[in-house]
This record gives C-alpha cells, structure tokens and sequence, in this order.
C-alpha cells in the first residue's frame, strides 16, 4: 500500500489505481498517512480535498507544543535559570540552566525566545553557548519567530557565540526586539539581508561595539524592499541621513504607497534639519511636517522631530462619510 501511495503522490497511476485508493474508508487512509514521511504528507494535501482533509487530521497530531523560552538570573543567588512557558497557557516550568535535561527539546518547538538582565557576571555567555549547543542538538529551534534581548550584557568573549547565534536565529524572525543592551557585535548585515519574513526591528538604546551602522544600513534597505509587501516597524539608534532619504524617496515614488512606522533615536537637531532639507530641495511639498505624494494626493509622509528622536510616519487619507454627513476623511496610519 506504501508504494501505491508514493505512486499517488507522484502522480504516475492510472485512475483504476485513483479509484481503489478512494473507495478505502477513511479510517485506512488515516492509518496509512500515519506511517510516511512529512513530505510525503504535504504531497498528499495536494491530491484532492479528501487526502487532504486527512493528511491534515495526520499534521496535527504529529505538531508538537510551541514554548517561549526563558533565561534569566535568579534573583537571590545570580545562578542562570531556564522557563519554558507553552505559548497562550499561564504558567510554565523553571529550571537552572546547569542541571536542564536538552532531550527535553526534542519534546517541542521554541516559538520565541527570551534573555533578559544578564551581565557578565551572571553568565550571559554562557546563556549564548547554552542556545547555539540546543540549536546543534535538535530541531527545535528552527521555529523561533520572535527575539527578545532586554537588559543584557555580553562580554567580548561572546563574540563569536553571538555570531553563530545571530547567524542560526535571525533569519528565521518575524519580531526582534534588543533594548538596553551592550554587545560586542551587533546583528551582522548579511545575516539582515537574509531574513525574508522580518517586520518588526526594534534596536533601542543599546550599543554594539561593531558593527551597529552597517546593521543599521541594512534594516533601512530591508524596509525598502518590503515597501510593497507589507506592514513594517523599525526603531533605530544608529541610521545615516542618506539612508533614511533614499527610503524616503522611494515611497514618493510608489504608485500605491503602503504604510510602515520608522523610528530613530538619538538623532540631534541638526540631522533632523538635514532631513528636511534634503526632502524640501527634492521638490517635496511639506505642510506643517507632512510631505505630500506626488502623485496620490490623499497619502503623505509624517516626520515627527523631537529633542533626540525624529520619526517617519506614512499617512493614508480614506473617505468616510454617511450619506447625512458632508465628505469628511479618516486617517490611518501606523505609530507602533
């Protein structure tokens, strides 16, 4: 029967073959999904709709558990503590790193993964080893779409640790998150240019000793290239003027401007009037901080400037009205 079926995912029987295998009850199908391989099952979702109500009913017995995962410093002895807490269920297992089983981890995936108030005294390195060894010994963090680095510290003999794990991780991510933290290296721009599902970037108020503005550069190109593909959120501490005008400049020039939120901090009075400037002599309409699309009236780029911080707001202008009320219009846009 298993090689009648390879033979129907491969699409090579005749439809007397066809017929036979859908004149068995699905409790047969199900016994014989249950017993091929994961592509085979994907394979088989695309025969018709009964396979693939059935491969689908295999698919989900087969998921495992999806855990955020924890390291942190005990409070009262600075030892490094693990918690497992299953995604959208309360509660979870803490455990010291030292003594955590990692045959645990082929049990389950790892959806996001969370280091938070290390130094190096608490063993924030080790953290990283401890990480790059669980993604060596199985597959479960091949699932993580979210990162989140709060308050660490990283020695720099963590360097190359940190690579390997930027390296493995990052690609991978929806969300990374790194706040007041110190590195030795920042997030390596290869590594950016290669994560194809990354819209929110959020390096605030931290500071690698390498590599921070080529890391910086990159996000800006990413956010450029997915312009046209979805909604992105980037908050930067490090990013060059003709960065931000070129991305600037390429959402004047879209025929259907979409809606992002870009923040920078730490950005002094003089680069934002460079900004504006810049805009302004590119033949820009600005009205009270807003640019206007040249060529879809109703959209505009919101540059909002502060003490230290400017930030860059696309604006979507959409009717709406009722029939007893005068046209008014709606403003959408994204702040977060």
């Amino acid at each position: 029967m298993g090689t009648v079926l390879s033979r129907l995912l491969l699409g090579s029987i005749d439809g007397q073959s066809q017929q036979n295998m859908s004149a068995l009850p699905n409790e047969l199908l199900l016994n014989i999904l249950t017993n091929v391989s994961t592509n085979d099952l994907n394979r088989a979702r695309l025969v018709d709709r009964r396979l693939s109500r059935v491969a689908n009913s295999v698919r989900n017995t087969r998921a495992k558990p999806r855990f955020t995962l924890t390291i942190s410093s005990h409070a009262d002895n600075d030892t490094l503590s693990i918690r497992l807490q299953r995604r959208w269920r309360s509660g979870g297992v803490t455990e010291e790193l030292s003594t955590f089983d990692m045959e645990a981890f082929h049990l389950m995936d790892i959806d996001v993964i969370e280091i938070e108030g290390l130094t190096e005294r608490t063993g924030s390195e080790n953290s990283i080893r401890f990480l790059n060894l669980a993604a060596e010994l199985s597959s479960s963090l091949n699932t993580v779409s979210e990162l989140r680095l709060t308050n660490v510290l990283f020695p720099d003999s963590a360097k190359a640790e940190l690579l390997k794990f930027f390296k493995a991780i990052v690609p991978q991510c929806t969300h990374v998150f790194v706040r007041d933290c110190l590195l030795p290296v920042a997030i390596p721009a290869d590594t950016i240019a290669i994560s194809n599902r990354l819209r929110t970037f959020k390096w605030s108020h931290s500071l690698a000793a390498e590599g921070e503005q080529e890391m910086s550069e990159e996000v800006i190109r990413l956010v450029s290239l997915k312009l046209n593909l979805q909604c992105t959120t980037v908050e930067l501490s490090e990013a060059a003027c003709s960065s931000i005008v070129g991305l600037f400049q390429q959402w004047m020039t879209m025929a259907q401007p979409t809606l992002f939120s870009l923040s920078l901090l730490n950005r002094s009075s003089e680069w934002q009037s460079q900004l504006l400037a810049v805009c302004t002599r590119a033949g820009y309409r600005n009205y009270q901080g807003e640019f206007e699309h040249p060529g879809a009236g109703c959209a505009h780029i919101k540059v909002l400037t502060g003490l230290d911080s400017c930030q860059l707001l696309p604006v979507l202008d959409v009717p709406a009205k009722t029939r007893e009320m005068p046209v008014v219009m709606a403003r959408w846009f994204r702040d977060r």
